[in-house]
């Protein structure tokens, strides 16, 4: 059951972000002070300092940028701040810590109090996504040259404080988010799509986290939920009711006893491992998005 193990440190960290070997950088704020930690997938690695300059609780928006093999790996994360303004940070490997990286004037733009985020690599650029004071999800978009503000808000009436989380579906960017009627909506960011409301997706108790993967082969999406009451919920993109695959204690993944069973046998595997994230086509890393 490692994948739910995996999939359980991830919703107890601010963020999260894979490398290609597999292994985890999670990250956890502490006392306004945001690090980082190393997940083999057995036991963590050496902690890594961020910055003592976040807001209580941020949440983080991670990203390794695609890079040439053999080349140094960059890394990029979105914070919020204690004064609710976006903040972007990278490692240099150089110098072997994280710097501060400015948004320029759309990093002015105060977030919501219980704003969240998210951000994915496009063939157009690198967006994130943040929840405006008027609980609109806005977001930026560097294209290689500069940050600037992603066209209109969307039309997304999203629930204060609304975990955010994109996906790729077909090379188009869609972000999955709770709406005001408490249930999952997924909508296109860069095309004007309509808000779509995901059937049955409307839980007894609120919905913190949301993590969507999708099956590369089939093109299934399926998205897993952390609830207020610790409980992980598997939704489909068919409608079915919610499967309650488990529920977190003592930080630690237990399976329901109604999923057991077939979770320790392995035949209710989940449509889609939940490390998979979609691969950006692009190979290059302008050097607007990390500094230097």
């Amino acid at each position: 059951m490692s994948r739910y193990e995996d999939l359980t440190r991830r919703f107890l960290a601010a963020g999260d972000v894979e490398h290609s070997n597999g292994t985890l950088d999670l990250f956890y704020e502490k006392d306004n002070e945001l690090i980082l930690k190393p997940w083999t997938g057995k036991e963590f690695g050496e902690t890594e300092f961020v910055t003592d300059q976040v807001r209580e609780k941020t949440p983080v928006a991670a990203l390794i940028l695609p890079s040439e093999p053999d080349q140094p790996v960059y890394r990029m994360l979105f914070c919020i701040s204690q004064s609710h303004l976006l903040e972007c940070y990278a490692y240099h490997p150089g110098e072997e810590r994280w710097k501060e990286i400015k948004l320029g004037p759309v990093g002015d733009a105060i977030v919501h109090h219980k704003s969240n985020l998210g951000a994915i690599l496009t063939p157009e650029g690198l967006i994130v996504l943040y929840q405006a004071p008027d609980n609109t999800l806005r977001g930026i978009i560097n294209n290689g040259t500069s940050w600037e503000p992603l066209g209109q808000p969307l039309s997304a009436r999203a629930l204060p404080g609304t975990p955010i989380s994109i996906t790729s579906s077909g090379g188009n960017p869609t972000v999955f988010y709770v709406n005001e009627d408490n249930g999952l909506h997924y909508q296109s960011i860069q095309s004007e799509g309509n808000d779509n409301a995901l059937e049955n997706s409307r839980l007894t108790s609120p919905v913190t986290r949301i993590k969507v993967v999708q099956n590369e082969e089939t093109k299934q999406v399926a998205t897993y939920v952390l609830t207020e009451d610790d409980h992980i919920y598997l939704l489909d993109q068919d409608g079915n009711a919610p499967t309650d695959v488990g529920y977190i204690e003592n930080e630690q993944f237990e399976a329901t006893k109604s999923a057991q069973a077939v979770l320790v046998n392995w035949w209710f595997p989940p449509p889609v491992p939940v490390w998979q994230d979609w691969v950006p086509v692009t190979n290059w890393v302008p050097r607007t998005w990390i500094g230097w």
